[in-house]
């Protein structure tokens, strides 16, 4: 079962900008096919996402100093998800609760194949595990915080 917060809690146009899709036909079949997510992209989109953005959370970041938790580059990780801690998500590693030491407090990613901002955490191995709270946007996730 979905958790309830991403595309199907909140369809927005400023989401569906960042997401534009083709459909592709092969052997007949008609799918949905989104461009690749760049690191560019993903910045982009934060920094968009964010721009007048009014959230809170208990984590002392704000929409006044947010931009020092956001990463000057995203890094790509896998991560486990909780339905299914055998295999892993790619997904965009973008704001860290920490910023000199990522493996410390909470970190929000964009996971590309939902479109939806998760928080994720490092464990104590090094690998990245993804909660099960979020947002359709990035203010969403620092509200879930």
């Amino acid at each position: 079962m979905r958790a309830p917060y991403g595309r199907a809690a909140n369809q927005n146009a400023a989401n569906l900008s960042y997401a534009p899709t083709a459909a592709v036909v092969n052997s007949g079949l008609s799918m949905t096919q989104r461009p690749p997510v760049t690191a560019e992209s993903v910045l982009e989109r934060a920094r968009a996402e964010l721009r007048n953005a009014r959230f809170s959370n208990w984590h002392g970041i704000t929409p006044q100093n947010v931009l020092r938790f956001l990463l000057e580059t995203p890094v790509e990780r896998e991560v486990l998800t909780p339905e299914s801690a055998t295999s892993c998500t790619m997904m965009s590693l973008v704001l860290h609760e920490y910023p000199n030491d990522p493996c410390r407090g909470y970190t929000i990613a964009l996971n590309p194949v939902e479109d939806e901002w998760i928080l994720v955490e490092c464990l104590s191995d090094g690998s990245w595990f993804c909660d099960t709270v979020g947002g359709a946007t990035l203010p969403e996730a620092l509200e879930s915080m």
